[in-house]
C-alpha cells in the first residue's frame, strides 16, 4: 500500500502551489491539514450529529447502519457556507476554473461495523463498498479508456482517522491517468497504488473524481463523519 503525502505551503498563501498541482496530476490527490479550524470541527460535528439523530428514528437506522445524505447545502447555512470556504474554494479555481458549478455536496455517517461486515477483500464487487470513480449513471466519455477531467471534489474529516481501518476511504493513485479495465471489464489495481487516506480531523483531501476508490470497514470505537463536495463545468447538464 502506498504512503501519503503532504504538499508544503508558500509563504502562507491559499491558492495553489507548484508541488500540489504537480501531485494533483499525477498522483489525483493531495491532502491540506487543518482546512478546518476545531472551532469549526465542533460546529459542523454539531450539526450532523442532530440530523443523524433525528434520522435514525425517522429511518429505523440501526447502531451500525451508515447514513449518508444528498445536497446537504439546502439543510443548513453551515453547509452552504462550505461552498466557498476561503481555503478551499481557490485551490477548486486554480484546479478547473472559475467557470463552474457545484454538482453535488453530501454527510456521510459510518458506525463502527459488525466484524461479520467485513468479511469480503477491499473493494470487492460484492462488498459493502466497492471499487468505482464517480460519473453518471450512463459513464463519461472515454478516450482510450481514460475519463477526462469533469470533475473534481474535496472532502472534509471530521472524525479521526489516523487508523487502519477506521473507515477512511482508499484512492488508487494515479488511476484517472489511465484505462481503469483490462479486456475482461475487470478492474487493474496494482496493490502499491492503494492509499488509505488515514488523516487528523480537519483535514481535507482534494481529489480528482476519476480516481477510483473505496472506503475501509471502519473497526474503529466511534463514527467516521465527513463531507464531500463535487464541482464540475456549468456546461454540464
Amino acid at each position: 500500500m502506498a504512503t501519503l503525502g503532504t504538499p508544503s505551503a508558500t509563504n502562507g498563501s491559499l491558492t495553489l502551489t507548484a508541488e500540489q498541482r504537480q501531485q494533483f496530476e499525477e498522483d489525483g490527490f493531495f491532502l491540506v491539514e487543518d482546512a478546518l479550524s476545531p472551532a469549526e470541527i465542533d460546529a459542523l460535528v454539531s450539526v450532523i450529529d442532530e440530523l443523524y439523530a433525528e434520522q435514525q428514528q425517522l429511518r429505523n437506522l440501526g447502531p451500525h447502519d451508515p447514513f449518508q445524505w444528498r445536497n446537504v447545502v439546502a439543510l443548513h447555512p453551515i453547509f452552504r457556507d462550505l461552498i466557498d470556504h476561503p481555503k478551499l474554494l481557490p485551490l477548486v479555481v486554480d484546479l478547473i476554473g472559475y467557470n463552474i458549478q457545484i454538482r453535488t455536496s453530501h454527510l456521510d455517517v459510518r458506525p463502527p461495523m459488525r466484524p461479520a461486515d467485513t468479511e469480503k477483500a477491499l473493494g470487492a464487487r460484492d462488498s459493502f463498498f466497492p471499487w468505482h470513480s464517480d460519473q453518471p449513471n450512463y459513464g463519461w466519455p472515454t478516450v482510450d479508456g481514460v475519463i477526462p477531467y469533469m470533475e473534481m471534489k474535496f472532502g472534509l474529516y471530521l472524525t479521526d482517522l489516523t487508523q487502519h481501518n477506521s473507515g477512511a476511504i482508499c484512492v488508487v493513485r494515479g488511476s484517472h491517468r489511465r484505462a481503469q479495465r483490462d479486456e475482461q471489464g475487470e478492474l487493474i489495481i496494482d496493490p502499491a497504488d492503494v492509499v488509505e487516506v488515514n488523516v487528523r480531523p480537519g483535514t481535507a483531501l482534494v481529489w480528482r473524481t476519476a480516481l477510483l476508490h473505496c472506503v475501509t470497514p471502519n473497526l474503529s470505537d466511534h463514527a467516521r463523519k465527513c463531507l464531500y463536495y463535487g464541482y464540475n463545468y456549468r456546461w454540464i447538464r
